[in-house]
């Protein structure tokens, strides 16, 4: 019976070592630690690079549909509809009145 009991001890042994490997695994792997959050009161384009070049939105956004990317400043945003739009930056909303031209906003955060 010894042997039964030590049998089933053996798997139990190697569980913590598929533990580990699938939480390193499930690590992000997102690039840089700044945050552009984007949420739209009406249908709005909206465009936003990061200092890479790397397009994180470039789309049309709906109403009850937000974003928010994660990556390296500065950030280059282009937005349509602009009124309609509220942008964040790192958690601090980000004034876009004064960017506003026609419809069109475009800002670059640092």
């Amino acid at each position: 019976m010894a042997s039964a009991v030590q049998a089933a001890a053996k798997p139990a042994a190697s569980a913590p070592a598929k533990v580990a490997k699938t939480q390193a695994a499930s690590a992000p792997q997102s690039q840089g630690t700044d945050k552009v959050s984007i949420n739209v009161k009406d249908a709005a384009w909206v465009s936003v690079q990061d200092a890479d070049g790397r397009r994180l939105i470039y789309k049309v956004m709906q109403p009850g549909d937000p974003a928010e990317v994660v990556g390296t400043a500065p950030f280059k945003v282009v937005i349509g509809n602009a009124s309609q739009v509220e942008l964040s930056y790192n958690g601090k909303p980000v004034d876009l009145a004064d960017k506003i031209k026609g419809t069109t906003a475009k800002i670059q955060l640092k």
